[in-house]
């Protein structure tokens, strides 16, 4: 079965940054459909694809996309911010509730770019795993506790029990490898099981999921892991 061919948009108001990042990406191989934009307002007058869908946003030079009125946790597509300061990476419960799965900082954009787009066109989060056992510790300070939300999503989606075990190794913060191996089964089961409980769930993607988690975090009585 042919797949369909993914779209790249990329806001960038830095011409020599964009035309290295895009050429960067069409070498690649990969049967990208790649547009470049300058201004947040062209964003909707794209026509839609059935394809996968990344969003780049350069932060250097277009940062802050919301105070224009476009929300990525609001929009389709996986978003990106990329060309980011290093201080702005640390704060990754931030930038996933914004609706973004993944950063990367101006010190190696380019190197790391045609990586980032490749794993979150496959549904991945793109974060440094420290900064996400980081944020994950933070969450656990503030009651957050995986298992008892993992119940908590269980009953309120009625996901099944190895529905109930995915969600909660995807809460604590696991990729897809991961969660094959330690529940011993193939990545294409996980995948499988990814779909499922997202469906039930009524979101698209794990950003979503993300931003999910936060909401029934704060509106959930959630036990802290130390009690």
């Amino acid at each position: 079965m042919e797949m369909d061919t993914a779209t790249i948009v990329l806001f960038s108001q830095d011409r020599a940054f964009s035309q290295v990042a895009s050429g960067l990406l069409s070498a690649t191989g990969e049967d990208y459909n790649l547009i470049c934009l300058n201004t947040f307002s062209s964003f909707s007058e794209l026509e839609a694809t059935n394809g996968p869908l990344a969003v780049l946003v350069d932060w250097k030079s277009m940062p802050n996309p919301g105070r224009h009125g476009l929300v990525p946790r609001q929009e389709n597509g996986e978003w990106l911010a990329i060309n980011a300061e290093e201080g702005e990476v640390e704060d990754v419960s931030g930038w996933i509730e914004l609706g973004y799965v993944g950063i990367l900082p101006a010190s190696r954009c380019l190197e790391l770019l045609c990586k980032a787009v490749r794993v979150i066109l496959n549904g991945e989060l793109w974060y440094p795993r420290s900064e996400i056992s980081r944020a994950l510790r933070a969450y656990q300070q503030g009651g957050f506790n995986p298992q008892q939300l993992s119940g908590v999503l269980a009953e309120q989606f009625s996901l099944t029990s190895r529905e109930r075990e995915i969600c909660h190794m995807l809460l604590k913060g696991l990729s897809n490898g991961q969660i094959a191996r330690q529940g011993n089964i193939s990545i294409h089961t996980v995948k499988t099981h990814v779909s499922n409980l997202m469906q039930k769930m009524e979101v698209n993607s794990r950003k979503e999921l993300m931003a999910r988690v936060m909401t029934e975090t704060r509106s959930h009585e959630v036990v802290p892991v130390w009690s």
